[in-house]
This record gives C-alpha cells, sequence and structure tokens, in this order.
C-alpha cells in the first residue's frame, strides 16, 4: 500500500509552519539512518504551496495523511484526526493558502480522484502572524504527533523524541 504524508503550510507564519515541520522531522525519523529515506512504500513531504496543486501529487496513492493548522477554538496545542468528509475546513480562516485543504479534497472528490484512505491531523494553533515563530504548545504537539506517526506508519519505537526548531 503507496502512502504518502503531507504536512502544509507556510514556515514563515508562526503555528502555519507546523505542517512543512512535522513533515521534515517525520521523514528524517522514518529515514532512521536508511539511505534514501523512508521506506520505498513511504513518502513524507512538506507543501507549502497551493493545497490544489496536491490533486496531482496524490495520483496513485492508497492513504494519503495531511498535517495542517487548524482554528476552532480549542486549546493550542489541540490535536485531532479528521476524515476527509469532517469540518476542519476551518483551516482557511489561518490559512496563508489561496484554497485550503477542505477545498483541494472537495474537488478531488468531484473529480473522482481521491485516494481509498485519508486522514487529517489537525494541531490547533493561534499565532499565524509573518515571521511569528511556533507557539510552544504546537511546538510540543508537533513532536508528539511526529512520534505517534513514526510508530504507526514505520514502526519506529517511540525512542527520543525529535527536536524542533
Amino acid at each position: 500500500m503507496r502512502t504518502l504524508v503531507v504536512g502544509v503550510g507556510n514556515d514563515d507564519r508562526g503555528d502555519d509552519g507546523l505542517g512543512p515541520l512535522a513533515a521534515r522531522l517525520l521523514g528524517d525519523r522514518l529515514a532512521g539512518g536508511r539511505p534514501g529515506g523512508p521506506p520505498p512504500h513511504l513518502e513524507v513531504v512538506d507543501w507549502t504551496g497551493d493545497p490544489l496543486g496536491l490533486l496531482d501529487r496524490w495520483d496513485g496513492v492508497d492513504r494519503l495523511v495531511l498535517i495542517d493548522a487548524v482554528v476552532s477554538g480549542a486549546p493550542p496545542g489541540t490535536t485531532r484526526r479528521f476524515g476527509p468528509d469532517a469540518p476542519f475546513a476551518r483551516t482557511s480562516e489561518a490559512s496563508t493558502h489561496g484554497l485550503g485543504l477542505a477545498e483541494a479534497l472537495a474537488l478531488g472528490r468531484a473529480l473522482g480522484r481521491l485516494p481509498e484512505r485519508i486522514e487529517v491531523w489537525g494541531i490547533e494553533g493561534v499565532e499565524f502572524a509573518a515571521g511569528a515563530p511556533l507557539t510552544p504548545a504546537v511546538a510540543e504537539a508537533v513532536l508528539a504527533l511526529v512520534a505517534r506517526l513514526g510508530e504507526e506508519l514505520g514502526g519506529v519505537a517511540p525512542g527520543p523524541a525529535p527536536q524542533a526548531d
């Protein structure tokens, strides 16, 4: 089963950078010193472009795992897993993307171009100003999610936690 993990966001916009950071840390964790990176059935990318561009990226993928910042009013760092139909569209309230993941998934559904399995991991963000760093609660949540996904996707034991920048 081919799996694609995509961390979506903008590294220069505070908590919006959590997706790309999570993808980079997860990719390093799953590579585990293997030349060439994660196992061949698993690809991890950080995506800073328009989420609509993901339609081509996920072609031929059986399982899609998306990581992005959400704004729902929950405490910062709250992490939730959504299916493709869940109301995680609130990402667009804080998103610096032209369109959000909800719109990309809706278009993929309308075109019959969605992977068989989709999960969206949303981490509650609060700071999205240009040049702002990740808030501490969000940085901790990213590290916890990377450890969880590393174990789930690649059988990587929790071990030492990765370090956020």
